[in-house]
């Protein structure tokens, strides 16, 4: 048996277990999470600290777990093609998924390392990574698939594929087909808790569908087999083929681009947390994507859903600045509450789109109510989602119906955080009756913030004095600018009318 270096070292491997475990952690976060492969690579920022991470992780045997598991725990795969240059002939070489047949192939070598796989992120042809590939990619050796494809084969049937997408898998394999290593390495990994499947625009567009199917004509495939029994990232046209599809039992998160692009199923029954987009509106063609019959399907199978995030793009919001940025157009903001019914019982917090085209609400109508959600604690959400385009306002034509619901009868009692955007004296004046029977009605709240456009000028006064009812509730209070679309901002100087 190898001697413990630390009976040799005077230094680092004589260290308490806890105190090596955090200097190693603390190494984690210098290292590049895309996956190469077992070769003992150097990068030249990171090439020391993943030295000694390395050494710590097979070196020791007293921290040999600890160290694979801090390496393992989190892997970025690309999907794209890595470059790997030659230094001998000065050639240049592409190699399509390298760090899929990698992992794959390490996982399958050495299963004690599958449990430590905790949080996957598939990436498409990303520049940041496959700058770093350039230098770092372990070149992909011929995989001995007919040493591992009977287990190969075995895991694929566990997790529940169609038997026509294992048969196709099995054939890629040999040839070395990305989408065929992605099937395996998921089913390798039976304690994976977090998904990111990431998506570019452009020329580096990756069809989710096309994530599981090499086929030229993937989605017809897709479509034909009902789709696939285990993660189910599908087409839109797909929606009505899924039926009874298994889960991951171990996922919590997931991170996806549209809710439009995920079929339903038991995959989402253990969900805690999930991000997704609302949908996408082109301001020059108005025309609008939102899907509330695809919404309602989905999340009629999150029984465990606690934390919602439905933003305007994925990863981040619309860049409100600019009058030729995508936004969404508000339209009907009950039917995204109705389309969220079966999470009303569990859902804890709430995060909806900051940032709406206001110019186009004067005929949309806001949320009646959030009641419905029973342990609501964190609310996010724009003002136009709450308050009607004409509340309180002087121009009101005779014949336009305002209609806003009360703060009293629209906000849950459960709320301890609110945070509104695009906020103005409106909302001042609505949510007033909150403060003023904060005691009674809010017993929890404990914190709003909101987000104004213009702080010193047409909203001074109403923040001033909702300033002052917010000292005396006891309820912290955080003014913030923000900015949005000005050029569509249609809110006049005229004084919001109060009782």
């Amino acid at each position: 048996m190898m001697d413990d270096p630390s009976a040799k070292s005077p230094m680092i491997y004589r260290l308490p277990d806890e105190i090596l475990l955090q200097i190693v952690d603390n190494l984690h976060q210098f290292r590049p999470r895309l996956f190469y492969g077992s070769s003992n690579w150097h990068a030249r920022r990171y090439g020391e600290l993943y030295g000694d991470l390395r050494s710590v992780s097979l070196v020791s045997q007293r921290f040999q777990a600890c160290g694979q598991e801090i390496l393992f725990r989190d892997l970025v795969l690309v999907r794209g093609s890595c470059n790997y240059y030659n230094d001998e002939g000065g050639t240049s070489e592409s190699y399509q998924g390298a760090s899929f047949v990698n992992l794959a192939r390490t996982l399958l070598e050495r299963p004690a390392l599958r449990k430590y796989v905790k949080i996957l992120s598939i990436e498409p042809n990303n520049y940041k990574y496959l700058r770093q590939a350039r230098e770092k990619v372990t070149i992909p050796q011929p995989f001995p698939i007919r040493h591992f494809a009977a287990q190969a084969e075995t895991s694929l049937r566990q997790l529940g594929f169609d038997i026509h997408i294992i048969e196709q898998w099995i054939l890629n394999l040999i040839d070395g087909y990305v989408n065929a290593y992605l099937g395996l390495v998921l089913a390798l990994i039976p304690n994976l808790g977090v998904l990111f499947i990431n998506r570019y625009w452009g020329d580096e567009t990756v069809r989710i569908h096309e994530l599981f199917c090499d086929s030229p004509n993937a989605h017809a495939v897709v479509t034909e087999v009902a789709g696939l029994k285990a993660i189910k990232i599908l087409d839109v046209t797909s929606l009505s083929q899924l039926q009874h599809l298994p889960s991951l039992p171990n996922l919590r998160i997931l991170r996806v681009n549209s809710i439009m692009e995920y079929g339903s199923g038991s995959f989402f029954g253990n969900l805690s947390e999930f991000h997704s987009s609302l949908g996408f509106v082109d301001p020059y063609h108005e025309e609008t994507v939102l899907n509330f019959d695809a919404m309602s399907r989905l999340f009629s199978c999150m029984n465990t859903l606690k934390i919602l995030r439905l933003s305007h793009t994925y990863g981040q919001l619309c860049d409100t600045t600019s009058k030729d940025s995508f936004g969404l157009y508000p339209q009907d903001f009950n039917k995204v509450i109705m389309a969220l019914s079966h999470v009303h019982p569990t859902l804890q917090t709430l995060e909806l789109p900051q940032n709406w085209i206001e110019v186009f609400s004067a005929n949309s109508t806001p949320i009646q109510t959030l009641q419905c959600f029973q342990r609501l604690r964190r609310l996010i959400i724009s003002k136009v989602a709450m308050i009607g385009f004409y509340y309180g306002r002087s121009d009101r034509p005779e014949d336009a119906h305002d209609p806003t619901a009360p703060a009293l009868g629209c906000l849950p009692q459960t709320l301890q955080h609110l945070e509104i955007h695009q906020a103005d004296r409106a909302t001042c004046s609505w949510l007033l009756p909150v403060l003023e029977t904060k005691n009674i009605n809010f017993p929890v709240l404990s914190h709003i913030r909101l987000c104004v456009a213009d702080t010193e000028s047409r909203h001074s006064e109403y923040i001033t004095k909702f300033k002052a009812l917010a000292d005396v509730s006891c309820v912290p209070l955080e003014i913030t600018r923000t900015e949005f679309f000005r050029q569509y901002d249609s809110m006049q100087a005229d004084p919001v009318c109060e009782d």
